[in-house]
């Protein structure tokens, strides 16, 4: 948590791998980011984080299956997974909109959706920014319903930036950031 400007979706950037111009060290999963070269970056990223972005960076031409479908095909999965997609709809509560064109979905939907596609992949780690930012109350609690259940029962660890206490109440830690410093 912290005022707009205080460095929280830069940290995440950073976290995610998305952002190499930083000083210091990073380790992650006992592997220093800083070390790797863009392409394994990619790959680490890849195999261990899920994100999920304040504007949802779903493809909007796609389907919402298909929108599903792009990380198992970046990682080499070309096997059909629509299973797993199913399932991962399902969980999210969007299969029966899995055909719709992402274009015409909600705000809460299109959320949902990339939840459900930050988990394609198995993440062990899964960043949030601002995850619930443009959604109503109801969506909210859907969302943060939904990121403590793949944190419990998945083993997921959710690193989550928002402004909102209601949304930070689900965390099991609160770390505060002002101009790019932890309070």
């Amino acid at each position: 948590m912290g005022p707009s400007g205080s460095g929280k979706s830069s940290l995440l950037n950073i976290l995610g791998g998305l952002d190499v111009a930083y000083t210091g060290k990073l380790s992650i999963l006992g592997q220093d980011l800083h070390d790797l070269e863009e392409d394994d970056l990619l790959v680490f990223r890849r195999e261990h984080i899920g994100m999920i972005f304040q504007d949802f960076n779903l493809i909007q031409t796609l389907s919402v299956r298909d929108n599903l479908r792009l990380p198992l095909l970046f990682a080499g999965k070309k096997n059909d997974k629509n299973e797993k997609i199913d399932y991962f709809l399902k969980l999210v509560d969007m299969f029966d909109k899995k055909d719709e064109n992402c274009s015409y979905l909600s705000g809460g939907e299109k959320q949902r959706v990339a939840i459900a596609r930050a988990f394609m992949n198995d993440p062990e780690i899964l960043l949030a920014d601002e995850p619930t930012g443009a959604l109503d109350s109801k969506n909210s609690i859907k969302v943060m319903e939904l990121l403590k259940y793949f944190n419990e029962k998945m083993n997921t660890t959710v690193v989550l930036v928002t402004h909102d206490e209601q949304m930070a109440s689900y965390g099991s830690r609160k770390i505060f950031l002002n101009d790019g410093r932890f309070e």
